[in-house]
């Protein structure tokens, strides 16, 4: 008898990883190597078992959780002489998912913004100048807005990977971002996405700060407008 193996598809091993922390309720600031780097192989192993193809990447982060998983496993006194000098090994990595975890949220947004616009009736161009002032800012196409975020996303990814980027001491979270820009709103009803995250943000502070506007828009405590393709975006309260 034959049987059937079924292996979800994930897009990548950031996907796969991200997916077995969830899985297994795991605070990702403390992440057991050991178990992770176990059952993301057992997955590759599997997926090889039904000819299942995998990309380079999968390999690539394998050996990456295996030379993690070798540091974390030296003896004590090897370690204590490692940590002097290098961070905790599962750093990098964790930053890199928090990352991708935030690359995820701001791509179902625009995902899930594309089929509402995709169901929408079609309807000639509106005149905004006629619309009462709220209605105003609601003007922006999913595409525009996910172009334009890729343009800045791309701007600060060249420059970080040629300028030396000052790291800035005060991370923000994304609920501070929401704090940060509700409370400029309050001094100013509008604002320029531009101008907030100034002309020289990293990637962690566009992406944060993207997310921000997408959960304050979500929360209905903001209404934006953009015009032509990747020109800046304007954010209003609607708080009054």
């Amino acid at each position: 008898m034959d049987y059937s193996v079924n292996l979800p598809v994930y897009e990548g091993p950031m996907d796969l990883l991200l997916d077995l922390i969830k899985e297994n309720e795991i605070d990702i600031y403390d992440i057991p190597i050991a178990q992770i780097s176990d059952e993301f192989l057992n997955y590759i192993e599997r997926a090889k078992t039904i000819n299942m193809d995998l990309t380079a990447d999968f390999i690539i982060m394998a050996s990456k959780l295996l030379e993690i998983k070798s540091k974390m496993m030296l003896p004590k006194k090897e370690k204590e002489v490692i940590s002097e000098d290098e961070e905790d090994p599962r750093d990098e990595l964790v930053q890199k998912i928090l990352e991708y975890q935030k690359f995820k949220e701001i791509g179902s947004f625009f995902e899930n913004r594309a089929l509402i616009e995709n169901r929408s009736i079609i309807k000639e161009p509106m005149d905004f100048d006629d619309l009462p002032e709220l209605e105003f800012f609601i003007d922006f196409e999913i595409d525009k807005l996910s172009k334009t975020f890729n343009l800045l996303l791309k701007k600060a990814k060249i420059r970080e990977a040629t300028e030396k980027v000052v790291i800035e001491s005060d991370k923000f979270s994304i609920s501070d971002a929401m704090k940060d820009l509700s409370l400029k709103l309050k001094e100013n009803n509008n604002m320029s996405f531009y101008k907030w995250i100034g002309s020289d943000y990293s990637v962690e502070k566009l992406v944060t700060y993207f997310l921000a506007v997408l959960e304050l828009i979500k929360n209905g405590e903001i209404l934006v407008r953009q015009g032509n393709l990747f020109e800046d975006i304007e954010i209003r309260s609607r708080l009054g």
